[in-house]
């Protein structure tokens, strides 16, 4: 399966321990998005420290795991569905996610509601993830 994964999940999955993060490994799940979250990710990084219980070096090896499993694809790859994205959403800090899974035809996997007031792409939120995942036969346990 193919997703675009938005900040807030990958945030969550950085400084939870639940289910977002075991979702975020899974081998047979392949996730993208926008390069600005690599800024976005290490514009938060203290706050990522402060809000997880892991230790500094840890953090860090768990952004190396994020970077490598996350392909982070430039602007230039989906600007051509920027404006159609943009018209579609109200939080334009997220018309970038939105673009890019226009661009590459696959769902967003977001917790943001206003995701689901567009109907260009599919949205999972992480329950409704989970839901489709054990329904694939995915186990995620």
């Amino acid at each position: 399966m193919e997703l675009v994964i938005d900040a807030g999940v990958v945030f969550t999955g950085l400084t939870g321990i639940g289910i977002t993060k075991k979702i975020l490994f899974l081998k047979n799940l392949k996730l993208y998005s926008p390069k600005q979250l690599l800024e976005e990710i290490n514009e938060y990084k203290l706050r990522i420290l402060e809000l997880s219980s892991l230790s500094s070096d840890e953090i860090e090896e768990l952004l190396k795991l994020i970077k490598e499993k996350i392909s982070f694809i430039p602007e230039k790859s989906f600007e051509s569905f920027l404006e159609q994205a943009n018209s579609s959403i109200p939080d334009k800090e997220d018309t970038s996610y939105l673009a890019l899974a226009l661009s590459k035809a696959i769902p967003i996997w977001s917790n943001d509601e206003h995701f689901k007031r567009q109907s260009l792409v599919e949205v999972f939120n992480t329950k409704e993830l989970v839901d489709e995942l054990k329904s694939l036969g995915i186990d995620l346990e």
